[in-house]
């Protein structure tokens, strides 16, 4: 029987690593997401918006009306083994960065109203909005505004790249520690801590959330595979585990080679300290 019973084991841990490989990489897809170690969503393109599943809620973690629509997601996303994140005691505060070009009214809704309601505002200085070369009509800066009054939206008359809009936005920012997302994501409860609290532990890390997915029409969620972000020999930079490693707990942070360029944690004192990013650069 103890045989038998080992050998179902066996089993079960075989189908559960040939799962995790087949699971798409993140090169070419259209859509992910995040949660609380921490972890965020990156919303799919902008027709399939309008078929996303909605929860009705009344307030959230920052005590606000998210307005009754919100993309439905799982209870928990938290490890099992991920021990519940304090709040981040330094009195530090935290400077969102969101820069954006083209996007739909629909997309930045959602991703302000989750971080609304899944971020604890105490630890947030302020959110901007940076507008790099949008019409009139697609800088939606009195509806931002609107939201919150810890919002503050920046506008470029002509776009500048990622690369200068993140740097004079960086140059603004009031919060010691600089969190940059990107406008079509979104939040779930308790993403923001698990990532101070590695900063209070490595002042000079760069932090990245796990990024989970939702694909196609956002109408189901899929937890991302364990892997790294990695550069190939012509320099893109894609997201992946090419030995199928198996990584010891996903409640564990893990060092990479390489980062998303657009959703990750840094102090502001060592983003100055390394003059982070090359301004001549057009784009990465």
């Amino acid at each position: 029987m103890a045989k038998d019973s080992k050998k179902e084991e066996r089993k079960a841990e075989k189908k559960e690593v040939k799962q995790q490989k087949n699971l798409p990489t993140r090169k070419g897809m259209s859509s992910s997401w995040i949660n609380a170690g921490g972890y965020l969503f990156l919303l799919a393109a902008a027709g399939a918006f309008y078929f996303v599943l909605v929860q009705k809620s009344s307030s959230g973690g920052g005590g606000l009306d998210d307005g009754g629509f919100l993309p439905q997601i799982p209870a928990n996303l938290r490890p099992e083994r991920c021990p519940a994140s304090p709040r981040n005691s330094s009195g530090e505060e935290v400077s969102i960065i969101i820069p954006y070009l083209q996007e739909e009214w629909f997309r930045i809704q959602i991703t302000m109203r989750s971080i609304l309601r899944h971020t604890d505002l105490g630890l947030v200085a302020e959110i901007m909005w940076i507008s790099d070369g949008n019409p009139p009509d697609k800088i939606f800066a009195d509806e931002l505004k609107a939201l919150h009054p810890k919002v503050k939206v920046f506008v470029n008359e002509k776009n500048k790249g990622l690369i200068k809009t993140k740097m004079e936005a960086s140059q603004r920012a009031v919060g010691s520690i600089l969190m940059f997302l990107e406008p079509h994501i979104v939040v779930a409860p308790g993403w923001l801590e698990p990532l101070l609290n590695r900063l209070g532990e490595e002042p000079q890390a760069l932090v990245m959330p796990t990024l989970d997915f939702s694909p196609g029409e956002m109408t189901s969620y899929q937890k991302g595979v364990h892997g790294y972000w990695r550069f190939e020999w012509n320099m893109n930079l894609i997201f992946t585990n090419p030995w199928g490693r198996e990584f010891p707990a996903m409640a564990e942070p893990f060092p990479s080679p390489g980062t998303s360029g657009g959703i990750y944690a840094i102090r502001k004192d060592f983003w100055d300290h390394l003059e982070l990013f090359d301004p001549e650069l057009i784009l990465w």
